[in-house]
């Protein structure tokens, strides 16, 4: 199946509305038993805030006039990326593995980003922790996508996404 990808123009970057369709179907499931939600976007949040956690803990991520950073919590918000396009950049025939490029826009306008920040200056001193909050996020990220194809269902064993440049 994999021979056929791609044949009649590799180079040209394609439509990706069939996986934006996909994405907004996964993004945010809706429990029906409760008011809490699955899908792709928690468990990508919950990745991310355990990232920024453990990078804040550490004395080299904070600025000079800072004595404390605390994470408090992230989403990505309510609305998926959007794929804008996808190319296929190679094909590995003897090893079953598809290299992709992928463009996704990320207009995240109601992803939330909560700090607890404490100044170390004197002058400062007598203020409390802070609370810093981003809420939106507008980025392009250039993906490079290795899709590994076996033979049985799931027809994938491996995808490895990385960024090909930083946004």
């Amino acid at each position: 199946a994999i021979e056929s990808i791609g044949k009649s123009s590799p180079a040209v970057p394609e439509s990706a509305a069939w996986l934006n369709s996909l994405l907004a179907k996964i993004w945010r499931i809706k429990y029906s038993s409760s008011n809490g939600f699955g899908g792709l976007e928690p468990l990508l949040s919950s990745h991310a805030s355990d990232i920024m956690r453990r990078l804040l803990e550490d004395s080299y991520s904070k600025p000079n006039g800072i004595t404390h950073v605390a994470f408090d919590s992230f989403t990505f918000g309510r609305a998926p990326p959007v794929v804008q396009s996808v190319e296929i950049r190679g094909i590995d025939d003897e090893n079953s593995v598809l290299h992709l490029g992928v463009v996704v826009g990320m207009l995240f306008d109601d992803s939330a980003l909560m700090l607890d920040i404490r100044p170390s200056s004197l002058e400062y001193k007598t203020l409390p922790t802070t609370k810093i909050s981003i809420n939106s996020l507008d980025t392009q990220v250039k993906l490079d996508a290795y899709v590994k194809g076996i033979p049985d269902y799931p027809y994938i064993s491996t995808v490895n996404i990385t960024l090909s440049e930083i946004p």
